[in-house]
């Protein structure tokens, strides 16, 4: 492992530490994706601000953040507009 890969590994482990376990499914578990990613050879800071991401909901935000955009513009709801195209 080289010197600049040690600070991806690192934060990788920090993130899969941090992770929550699934009590209801024991079997398929995020963190030990992530700690197995952890020792991947070609680990890239893509993946880990991607497993960051995760963590921090930041894709559950921009979700909330587009649809009550549309609504307050006129768009409706993701109801609305589902029923309207179909």
């Amino acid at each position: 492992m080289s010197a600049a890969a040690a600070p991806i590994n690192q934060q990788m482990r920090r993130i899969a530490a941090k992770w929550p376990g699934d009590p209801f499914r024991p079997n398929i578990q995020l963190k030990t994706l992530f700690e197995s990613l952890a020792e991947h050879p070609n680990l890239t800071p893509t993946a880990v601000r991607a497993a960051r991401a995760l963590k921090n909901d930041e894709f559950i935000k921009k979700v909330r953040t587009t649809f009550s955009l549309s609504h307050h513009f006129g768009g409706g709801s993701w109801a609305d507009t589902r029923l309207a195209t179909t």
